[in-house]
């Protein structure tokens, strides 16, 4: 299974300071830390629109944050140009 998210909302300053402090690259970042996502719900494309409008009647913000894709590669592939991460061991 891989991930495609277009764009990243901007992850809060405590990220940078993280990544800079321990001398951490971004795949490593991404992969170990929710980089300020919070929870992700991972849907099918179909129902998106019903877990938005969800959320919303819980008074929880959401956004469809990008897609899921059983390719077999174990990539998370980030933006353009593409940030891509392959993910190691057990899923």
């Amino acid at each position: 299974m891989s991930y495609t998210f277009p764009a990243l909302p901007a992850p809060p300053p405590i990220f940078s300071l993280i990544a800079a402090r321990g001398g951490i690259a971004m795949p490593e970042m991404v992969t170990t830390f929710n980089m300020g996502i919070g929870l992700i719900a991972v849907v099918p494309a179909a129902r998106a629109d019903q877990a938005l409008t969800a959320g919303a009647r819980h008074g929880i913000p959401a956004f469809v944050l990008g897609e899921a894709d059983d390719d077999g590669r174990r990539e998370i592939r980030i933006g353009a140009p593409r940030l891509r991460v392959t993910i190691d061991g057990a899923s």
